[in-house]
């Protein structure tokens, strides 16, 4: 479990940074204005990642992986599967970021706003990827899903702290942010939903389909053959 925690964990947190680095590669390229502020960058990458990612290590889920066959132990710690994964996030959260900064800002003319827009989609993003990340061979939607209270309360408090950082004004007046609306609020949840859908696909192409089928492998290996 220490091997699965460490590699849910670098995956938590290299996902998430480089969607960020695409969002500035796409502004530079198109001659954007800064589409995040440095103090939003720490703000998420120092504040609201850290909770989630230190409740990771506590993350406890053998569920399918003692049938899972044996780790090739030169095997590097982030395989062709994971990396295709990895890449797969980080794409469709910098597109989603991309989008939602180049909507507000050509159609409300508002720099503010959509920085505001991109910091906040870019942060809830990563509060929700948490439960995707939690386990990659079962699917996010079960009943276990709250299971972790570490997890749980990691959330709640990341959450709180963006809400702190967007209608504080102390807060807000440093990291150059502006109260957002319940319009600008339903395109980040449902933008955010529809991320979460094609992760949960993802998912399933490329660990809970394999992961069952090694299952099903290993109930029909003849008793006596096991290593």
């Amino acid at each position: 479990m220490i091997y699965e925690n460490i590699r849910r964990i670098f995956i938590y947190l290299i996902a998430d940074d480089f969607s960020e680095l695409f969002l500035f590669f796409v502004a530079l390229f198109c001659g954007w204005p800064l589409p995040l502020l440095p103090m939003q960058i720490l703000w998420i990458n120092v504040i609201e990642d850290s909770f989630p990612n230190i409740a990771l290590t506590t993350e406890y889920d053998s569920t399918n992986l003692m049938n899972e066959p044996p780790r090739n132990p030169k095997a590097p710690i982030i395989t062709k599967t994971y990396k295709m994964f990895m890449l797969l996030v980080f794409c469709v959260s910098g597109l989603s970021a991309v989008l939602i900064f180049w909507l507000i800002n050509t159609y409300c003319s508002d720099v503010a706003l959509a920085r505001t827009a991109t910091f906040t989609l870019i942060a809830f993003d990563s509060i929700a990827f948490v439960f995707t990340i939690r386990n990659l061979r079962r699917y996010t939607l079960r009943k276990d899903m709250f299971s972790n209270r570490f997890v749980n309360a990691s959330v709640v408090f990341s959450l709180v702290l963006l809400l702190v950082g967007l209608y504080v004004p102390f807060f807000a007046h440093y990291l150059g942010t502006v109260p957002l609306g319940w319009d600008t609020w339903t395109i980040i949840v449902c933008i955010t939903i529809i991320e979460m859908g094609i992760f949960e696909y993802a998912k399933k192409r490329f660990f809970i389909t394999k992961s069952t089928k090694s299952a099903v492998d290993v109930r029909n290996v003849p008793h006596g053959t096991q290593a």
